[in-house]
């Protein structure tokens, strides 16, 4: 399994503004179909998805990545959360996906 990027980074991200998005590509460079056991995040703050279904040799899909700030509105400054993406890879059984950015408070 390959990710693409592995980490994210939202900047800036303005408390006030509604939640930011990221797009991962998850890549099977394997010679088996890659299934997906498993996708979690650190927080519930954060959400990913995917279609979950085998992933065919070769092929890449889109992991979809939501932080929303407004979860914690009492919080700004530095977050770092992580996504985790459990598959039936062998030499890699879990990926961990870092998001980070700076959220911005409008107080």
């Amino acid at each position: 399994i390959v990710v693409n990027p592995s980490l994210v980074d939202f900047g800036d991200i303005d408390q006030a503004g509604g939640y930011v998005l990221a797009e991962v590509q998850v890549t099977n460079n394997g010679n088996k179909p890659l299934e997906f056991n498993r996708i979690s995040t650190s927080c519930g703050c954060t959400t990913a998805k995917m279609d979950q279904s085998p992933l065919e040799p070769g092929l890449s899909r889109i992991l979809s990545i939501r932080f929303d700030q407004m979860a914690h509105p009492d919080q700004s400054g530095p977050i770092t959360r992580v996504v985790y993406l459990q598959t039936s890879d062998r030499d890699r059984p879990e990926i961990e996906i870092d998001v980070v950015g700076n959220v911005i408070s409008t107080k």
